[in-house]
């Protein structure tokens, strides 16, 4: 995703952050962007963020897997098949 693996992707917007920086004025709204109660209020479970890391980590396996079990594709010279 976006050139990082997806579990990066996850981990990376599951962190709590806080925006610090606005182009125009230079200053941030300090508001605080933490997952953590995202997933208490809106999924009702806090150990949301551990499903969705192991959701991912099981479909990357599961992707490795049928990649694995696809058969070789062979191409002429000029890329047809």
């Amino acid at each position: 995703m976006n050139g990082k693996p997806a579990i990066e992707h996850v981990m990376e917007r599951q962190s709590v952050s806080v925006d610090r920086h606005n182009l125009q004025t230079g200053k941030g709204s300090e508001i605080v962007n933490d997952h953590n109660r995202f997933s208490i209020e809106t999924m009702g479970d806090p150990a949301y963020p551990l499903v969705l890391l192991r959701r991912v980590i099981a479909i990357s396996l599961e992707t490795v897997r049928i990649v694995n079990a696809l058969p070789p594709l062979r191409l002429t010279k000029d890329g047809q098949r």
